[in-house]
């Protein structure tokens, strides 16, 4: 480990609970703590939780911070309101991704945004740029902070058990006390999973990471997240996100709104959507044993991720294809092999969303 490798204010817990330590954008975090499949199988039957403070965190607060966002976000916040969260990106004038982001939108006139820990630096910089002549005041409270998601189908019951927690819809934003920590709560996920985010303060971190462990939450490192991720077709930046890589081509066009206002990047958008994107992301699922790398050959197309599923109990991937590629076989051609795999759309599983409940009128 370097000198300048940052730790999150539960380094201490990872460590003692065995986790295997390593250095990604710029943290020392655990990638496992014994079987990466274990960890992922825990999430999807009954409840993990995932170190995510290396994540940024950063406070957006005066009359004009919901102007702030709508420049720079691809979504429109108008669409939700105080109390509500939103998946957007931010993007180049060309319409390259510089990164994709979740907006909580705590109170009137404040936010906090969370951003990927390898893009923190340059979006803390896009940010204030933008807020600079605006009333928005910016905070980065990343190290002064920790955030724990737990995820899977026991996920919120178990954080529900140990204190007072909001009943939140999806995409959910409050306030919450919990082991007598006070958080703020979010429920969005990176798994497929319901569940929740925690965030609190970072002296308080370890009581809370503690407090959940007794009560049967399985701690899972990046390794898990990772394969949980891919199952679901979910991008991870730097391999199906990034400035030379566009959000329509991503499979995220969901978040982009180009209906009646102009952000950075709009323009490029609405050409490429009106054009149509050269290539799209796909998975694929391999019919033998294989350790699908980034820049493999996926068909006609290239591999941006590779694990193994969970679920299917096989060898995954995601990868860009020529924008006509339809589903169905194909060969997956890695160190010097030819793999037979199956072409198909996103996400690789299906998982159930938690039925709504009904309000009385």
């Amino acid at each position: 480990m370097t000198d300048a490798a940052l730790r999150t204010p539960l380094y201490g817990e990872h460590v003692e609970a065995g986790g295997r330590m390593v250095t990604f954008a710029g943290w020392r975090l655990p990638v496992r703590y014994g079987s990466i499949l274990d960890e992922a199988r825990a999430v999807r039957n009954s409840a993990g939780m995932f170190d995510v403070s290396h994540m940024g965190r950063v406070r957006l607060q005066g009359s004009e911070a919901l102007d702030v966002l709508l420049r720079l976000g691809t979504n429109d916040l108008r669409k939700v309101a105080p109390g509500r969260a939103q998946y957007t990106l931010w993007c180049t004038p060309d319409g390259g991704a510089i990164d994709d982001l979740i907006d909580l939108w705590i109170a009137d006139h404040d936010f906090i945004v969370v951003m990927n820990a390898s893009r923190r630096d340059d979006d803390l910089a896009h940010l204030e740029d933008e807020a600079r002549t605006k009333d928005a005041t910016v905070v980065d409270e990343t190290m002064d902070t920790v955030m724990i998601a737990v995820q899977g189908p026991e996920a919120r019951g178990i954080v529900s058990s140990l204190g007072e927690v909001p009943e939140l819809p999806r995409f959910g934003v409050g306030r919450a006390t919990i082991a007598g920590v006070a958080a703020f709560v979010s429920r969005t996920g990176y798994t497929g999973e319901d569940g929740v985010e925690l965030v609190c303060e970072a002296g308080a971190g370890p009581r809370l990471w503690e407090a959940l462990r007794e009560a049967g939450v399985v701690p899972c490192g990046l390794g898990a997240r990772d394969a949980l991720r891919m199952e679901m077709g979910y991008p991870l930046y730097g391999h199906e996100l990034g400035l030379d890589i566009s959000p329509l081509e991503a499979g995220v066009a969901f978040a982009v709104s180009l209906d009646d206002r102009d952000f950075i990047g709009s323009d490029a958008l609405r050409k490429l959507a009106q054009d149509g994107p050269p290539r799209k992301l796909m998975g694929f699922v391999c019919e033998k044993p294989a350790v699908p790398q980034p820049g493999d050959e996926i068909g006609s197309g290239t591999v941006t991720s590779g694990g193994t599923s969970v679920v299917l109990g096989k060898p995954i991937g995601l990868g860009f294809v020529p924008s006509d590629t339809s589903p169905g076989p194909v060969s997956l051609r890695t160190r010097g092999k030819e793999i037979p795999c199956e072409l198909r759309t996103l996400p690789l599983i299906e998982r159930k969303r938690p039925k709504k409940k009904k309000t009385k009128t």
